[in-house]
């Protein structure tokens, strides 16, 4: 009909695919990263995570929320408003590390239940793949998918948090004594 205005598409299946896998290719990449050079902390962040994850749970809410709500107190004050792109770039990397530890997390520890031992780098990596795939699935899963995805966050960025703190607690109590 005429005046009729045209639907813009989507992106197209190859798009999203590609987008996907490089996505996948990005986490896979930091992980990586992660254990070649800071093998120590992230398996203290996975002992955190796997002995305490209602704790993680419930401390990955608290500093989300907390990193989410430096946004608007950034905003009121004039020092904290230049401050505002670094404010927004620590949620998005405390998101993406949270995501990223949390998925790590749930994937070496099925490895382990599976195999009965400890997991090696190269057979994390590979699980951690595997279980990247099935959260981008879930997420195909109305409400759920996305709740679950968000306790992956949690859990993740939770032990992020509760390392930080015991160690911020043991520097505190060290100068103490």
């Amino acid at each position: 009909t005429v005046g009729e205005i045209p639907r813009p598409e989507g992106p197209g299946a190859l798009a999203l695919v590609t987008g996907f896998l490089l996505t996948l290719a990005f986490f896979l990449a930091v992980a990586a990263a992660a254990l070649a050079f800071l093998p120590a902390t992230v398996a203290r962040l996975c002992e955190v995570a796997t002995a305490l994850p209602g704790r993680a749970l419930l401390m990955g809410f608290l500093g989300l929320a907390t990193l989410a709500g430096l946004v608007p107190v950034s905003a009121m004050t004039l020092v904290g408003l230049p401050l505002l792109p670094v404010v927004v770039l620590l949620i998005i990397a405390g998101w993406t590390l949270g995501y990223l530890l949390g998925a790590y997390v749930i994937a070496r520890q099925i490895l382990a239940q599976v195999q009965g031992k400890t997991p090696g780098t190269g057979a994390s990596l590979a699980a951690l793949a595997g279980a990247l795939v099935v959260l981008a699935l879930l997420n195909f899963i109305p409400v759920l998918g996305w709740i679950l995805n968000l306790a992956v966050v949690f859990l993740g960025l939770g032990a992020i948090a509760l390392a930080l703190m015991a160690r911020v607690t043991a520097g505190t109590e060290g100068a103490a004594a």
